[in-house]
């Protein structure tokens, strides 16, 4: 069984790629919103959580679910899979902290780099950026599922500087997270995708339009897969980011000008893709294509280099 947690495809499109084929993968997101935390598993079997880095640490959203995961059986392997787009920072240690506070150990560590996409410090990859990054993360996405075959037990050394980095940045994630900014533009039709998909259950719909009704949420970027969504003016002129698995041609981008995510979009970035597979989370579009299981190509959510105040998930600091 792997839990995983992603807002923009990444992190779903690694737990795909190294689950077993018959392996049952849970989306935290929908346990959340669904306030369900009851599971069985077999003992001995494997167990994964894979998520996203936000600046350098766990995600409150998995942290959360962990904290509130009634687990019936005693699993034979832990392990958990970062996605980052710079470093993992300390989200190892706080995923073995969470788990033991939950009564469960923790055997392996392993991470894997995913194109950035938090759009309020960086810029969308570009398309060839992109696709270098994706196969890499394939490859290596490869090599970890051999490791969780074979059950390695392997934790990830982090370097004392940049534990003291992560510890230094993740605050900025903790009392950062305000919904205040958050916006649509004209181009909103009112499909309730984001409010669907919020985590945080940040989101209703009110007139036809979606309000951002509580002071924080998750910022999993997950509404901004939408180019109607908007923060401020930091978003303004970007293109949006989401795995190639949940793309799918006019979709999730109503006048994103960067011509990732763009209705028409002539930049070829929209293609259509393997189908938004994202369980049920209230896309606007239907699912075009079937389930990306295994496929080779993965992503992150959130992520980059940045040590830079304010929010800075990933990469220095942010990661989806």
């Amino acid at each position: 069984m792997i839990f995983y947690f992603t807002g923009t495809g990444n992190s779903q499109a690694a737990a795909q790629s190294v689950a077993g084929a018959q392996e049952r993968l849970v989306p935290i997101v929908e346990c959340l919103r669904k306030d369900s935390y009851d599971f069985e598993i077999t003992d001995g079997d494997a167990l994964g959580f894979v998520f996203p880095v936000y600046f350098g640490g766990l995600p409150l959203s998995v942290e959360q679910f962990i904290g509130r995961l009634r687990l019936t059986g005693r699993p034979g392997y832990v392990y958990g899979l970062l996605t980052y787009g710079g470093f993992a920072g300390g989200a190892g240690s706080m995923l073995q902290a969470a788990l033991a506070r939950a009564g469960l150990g923790l055997d392996a560590v392993y991470g894997v780099k995913m194109p950035d996409n938090y759009l309020v410090l960086y810029d969308a990859p570009t398309e060839a950026e992109e696709q270098k990054i994706l196969k890499n993360a394939g490859e290596a996405l490869a090599r970890i599922r051999t490791r969780i075959v074979l059950r390695d037990r392997v934790m990830r050394g982090t370097a004392l500087p940049v534990r003291m980095l992560a510890a230094a940045l993740y605050p900025g994630y903790i009392n950062g997270r305000d919904t205040a900014p958050f916006h649509t533009n004209d181009t909103c039709i009112g499909c309730a995708a984001c409010a669907n998909r919020c985590p945080s259950r940040a989101i209703e719909m009110r007139d036809g339009r979606p309000a951002w009704v509580k002071d924080k949420c998750a910022f999993c970027m997950s509404c901004v897969r939408c180019g109607a969504i908007e923060y401020g003016e930091l978003f303004t002129g970007k293109a949006r980011y989401k795995h190639p698995m949940l793309r799918k041609k006019g979709h999730d981008a109503h006048g994103a000008a960067g011509g990732h995510e763009t209705h028409g979009a002539a930049s070829g970035h929209d293609h259509d893709a393997a189908g938004d597979h994202d369980h049920g989370d209230g896309d606007c579009c239907p699912p075009e294509g079937g389930h990306a299981h295994g496929a080779a190509s993965a992503g992150h959510d959130h992520g980059s280099g940045a040590a830079s105040a304010g929010h800075d998930h990933g990469s220095g600091a942010k990661c989806h």
